[in-house]
């Protein structure tokens, strides 16, 4: 019991300090334009059950970014930090859920000692909530800095059998809802490390906190129940990198998206920008079929 009192007092006493330096920053940013397409012109494609991935501004962002590098300069898993599930009231009963809405699923901080944006139940919270999509993109996107994107996956459940994909949701969401993000710095690490985890399951036995879900760990905890991941994938192993880059991983993580979709607001966004981004990337990448299905995403949203 104490020893999780410490590690969420101190956690909160870092974010508290996280915040107001992101603030100060913040403050004295100018504007600029960021690749991606606009997000109320692509949210009509976007379906439940789809990943989100987000990258931050803030030191927790860029340590993680460094450490899913795995020492590597030239990979590319460092390119988000952070994780969720695309959500609305086809697949969850929840009161709170407005129909035609997209909501985020995630186990993050949120309110004043995050984005800003407050769960829906308009709580500031560390752990598993349901945030307003819409009204997160535009906070999120706000620094010239962060980036956004959303990943459809290459076989929906939802496309098959939508009554039992909504009832095998609901009941793991009511399952996981309201756990705590975990601050359990040796889960974490583990989860990049092989070598740390034998030690795993004993460490967090002692400090109480197994049952906490940090946010990739949430996503494939979902994913796995749900049929998108198959038996063999332990979401305690899981990073953000690894649904995107799964080949640069060493656990044999399956390929479960079609597509990287860079996602910006009204704020960010320059049609010039994003269709130059697109030839840049296809000049780069000839043979690459996510570059190349993102393109065509942004052509479509900009018909």
């Amino acid at each position: 019991m104490y020893i999780n009192f410490y590690i969420q007092s101190h956690f909160f006493l870092f974010m508290v300090i996280r915040t107001m330096g992101n603030l100060l920053n913040r403050n004295k940013e100018q504007i600029k334009v960021k690749k991606g397409d606009l997000f109320r012109s692509i949210k009509g494609k976007m379906r439940p059950l789809d990943l989100l991935l987000f990258k931050g501004d803030d030191f927790v962002s860029g340590l993680i970014s460094k450490l899913e590098r795995r020492g590597n300069a030239k990979s590319h898993a460092g390119d988000f930090t952070h994780a969720g599930i695309v959500v609305n009231s086809d697949i969850l009963d929840e009161p709170l859920l407005e129909p035609g809405k997209l909501y985020i699923l995630e186990s993050t901080i949120s309110g004043k000692l995050g984005s800003g944006v407050p769960d829906i139940h308009g709580r500031s919270f560390l752990g598993i909530q349901i945030r307003d999509l819409e009204v997160l993109i535009s906070a999120y996107d706000h620094p010239n800095s962060t980036s956004i994107a959303w990943c459809p996956l290459v076989n929906n459940p939802i496309e098959g059998n939508l009554p039992l994909i909504k009832q095998n949701f609901s009941k793991v969401y009511h399952e996981i809802n309201g756990i705590m993000w975990d601050a359990n710095c040796w889960s974490l690490l583990s989860a990049l490390y092989p070598w740390m985890r034998p030690c795993r399951g004993c460490i967090e036995s002692s400090v109480r906190t197994k049952n906490w879900l940090f946010c990739s760990e949430m996503v494939a905890t979902v994913y796995k129940y749900i049929g998108i991941y198959p038996d063999y994938v332990d979401p305690k192993d899981v990073v953000p990198a690894d649904f995107i880059y799964p080949q640069e991983d060493t656990d044999r993580m399956p390929v479960i998206i079609r597509e990287i979709t860079y996602v910006t607001s009204d704020i960010h966004y320059s049609v010039t920008e994003s269709k130059i981004d697109c030839v840049t990337r296809l000049l780069d990448n000839p043979s690459s079929k996510l570059v190349y299905g993102s393109c065509a995403s942004s052509s479509n949203a900009l018909a």
